[in-house]
This record gives structure tokens, C-alpha cells and sequence, in this order.
């Protein structure tokens, strides 16, 4: 799970399968407000963002959780007495009405689909402009108080489909070295039941406590700059260690092949002379706080 330093009793984390992804810090140092680390996208994968208080966290307000899943956000709030439970607090899915019914889509984990060359008419800038937002889960906490429900106009918040559709071919010239693998997009929609009332609340700071951002990448092709053969893997950063593997990956494919070269160099001579059936080839290949302002907000809980 991810800590700061400056919110003790605090911990996010992302899950797949009941358990928590393994976090691999980032090179750039983190302030005592904000963490970045970096997380293994799992292709197909379901995943969820859990947030967990215990003492010594203060329970003095209440918490609003943001949070930011490639570029869509929604929000939740819990009252001060809500805080300590147990299993903490999960976020997994969206919520939407369609057909006059409520349903929900659990957020996955899917591959880019990058070519060399994309057929067809793209707009590039809109294109960048989507990639930009993909491949970081961010999560926000903010102090707030005097949590009331209210009465809204329906909305039917139909947009979290459009935000987390799977954005199609993605030419490889357009990430410019990037190292994203994956974007997040949404399962089959299932029936629920209707949201929560919307609430109104105080916000004590615009800025949040604290901040939690989950950069997810495939491990094998986040590219790496340094070498790490000699390193200790539970002290590597996620790029480091990617490379270390990559580079393990390509080592061991290269021995592979050229024993198999070896091999197949052997099994053509002896085959010339006995004419036995044609060689089958095996290619392996790599390609800070300030003083509390009090300001009221209303927001459509997701």
C-alpha cells in the first residue's frame, strides 16, 4: 500500500484480483503531500482503488476521495464518524442510467492497440490530447464538513462511457518514445440499483492533504535508461527494474537463438546426408497546507 509521509493513517492502493499490485517508486523524489509510484497493467484485468484510514489519522472532518482514472474523475464523501471502517473505502466501477434502467461497468485494464501505420483519416492533436490523459490513476483527499443530501435535476452521467472508451489504433509515431502500454476502459454494463442522493458539503481547502498517483504500465516494455544487472530488485523503481527484466528477456532469447542456430546448422548437415524431412524454424524476436478556506460545493456522487 502507498504511505506519505506528512498523513500517517493513510494508505491507497490498487488491486487486482484481491491483491494489492506491487508499487515501485518512482525516480523523482515525492513531496510529503504527494506519491507517485508505478504498478504492472494486467491486460484484461479488473481493477479497483482502495483507500484505508487508521489511527493516528484524524477524525475531525470528514474526507472527500477524488479520483481520476485516465482523465475521467468522480468523487465520494464520508462523514468523520465513517472513517475507521474496517475494509476501508473501494472504488471499482461507474455508475450510469441508460434505457431507464441504472447499471454500472467495472474499469480494466486494456492494451493499447499501437501500429506502425493506422489506415484511414485521425485527427493527431485530439489523439495526443487522449493519450496524454492515459495511463495514471490519481486519487485526491480533501478535508470537508456538513455533508447534506440535496435535490438535483436528473442527470444520467453518461459521460464516463464516452471518457473510457477504448480510443482504437494508436500509430507508434504518435507516442514519441512513451512509454504507455495500456489505457483504462470498462466492462459489459450489469443492472444496480439507483445512486445515493447528490450531497452539498464545505470544503476546509481546495487543495487536497493528500495525493496519490498510480502510473500503470506493462512491466516488460516501460523502456529504462540504466543498467541494472548487479541491482537489488526490491530496491529498483519500476522503469529500473522493467529494464532489468527486458533486458534478462533479451539475453536469454538471444542464447536461445543462437543455440538453436547452432543446432539447426548441425541438424542441416547431418540432414544432407540423409535426406530426412525439412527443418522446422522457431524465430524468437524483441521489438502544503495553508490556512483553511471555507468554500461550499456541490457535486453528483459516483
Amino acid at each position: 500500500m502507498a504511505i506519505l509521509e506528512g498523513c500517517p493513517g493513510l494508505e491507497v492502493c490498487i488491486v487486482v484480483k484481491g491483491e494489492s499490485l506491487r508499487e515501485y517508486p518512482e525516480d523523482e523524489t515525492s513531496s510529503p503531500t504527494v506519491k507517485t509510484t508505478y504498478i504492472e497493467a494486467q491486460t484484461g484485468a479488473e481493477f479497483s482503488m482502495c483507500s484505508k484510514f487508521t489511527t493516528p489519522f484524524p477524525s475531525s472532518y470528514g474526507v472527500e476521495i477524488s479520483t481520476t482514472v485516465d482523465g475521467y474523475t468522480s468523487a465520494r464523501t464520508y462523514g468523520a464518524h465513517e472513517l475507521f471502517r474496517r475494509e476501508g473505502f473501494t472504488k471499482f466501477s461507474v455508475g450510469f442510467h441508460e434505457d431507464g434502467m441504472w447499471f454500472r461497468r467495472n474499469h480494466c485494464f486494456t492494451r493499447l492497440n499501437i501500429e506502425e501505420e493506422v489506415e484511414g483519416p485521425i485527427s493527431l492533436p485530439k489523439l495526443r490530447e487522449q493519450l496524454q490523459k492515459k495511463g495514471c490513476i490519481t486519487l485526491n483527499f480533501r478535508w470537508i464538513r456538513n455533508i447534506c443530501a440535496i435535490e438535483l435535476p436528473f442527470q444520467d452521467r453518461r459521460g464516463c462511457q464516452l471518457a473510457l472508451s477504448n480510443i482504437g489504433a494508436v500509430p507508434e509515431k504518435v507516442l514519441k518514445g512513451e512509454a504507455l502500454s495500456h489505457q483504462a476502459t470498462l466492462s459489459p454494463r450489469y443492472r444496480t440499483r439507483p445512486p445515493k442522493n447528490p450531497q452539498k458539503y464545505e470544503v476546509l481547502n481546495n487543495e487536497p492533504f493528500a495525493t496519490f498517483h498510480f502510473k500503470y504500465r506493462s512491466l516488460y516494455e516501460t523502456p529504462a535508461s540504466v543498467d541494472s544487472k548487479d541491482r537489488d530488485e526490491d530496491n529498483m523503481t519500476f522503469e529500473v527494474l522493467s529494464r532489468a527484466l527486458r533486458s534478462m528477456r533479451e539475453e536469454e532469447a538471444e542464447n536461445v537463438a543462437l543455440k538453436n542456430e547452432n543446432q539447426t546448422i548441425r541438424h542441416i548437415k547431418r540432414e544432407r546426408l540423409i535426406e530426412d524431412e525439412d527443418d522446422e524454424v522457431l524465430v524468437t524476436g524483441t521489438r502544503s497546507l495553508k490556512r483553511p478556506r471555507e468554500e461550499s460545493e456541490v457535486i453528483v456522487l459516483d
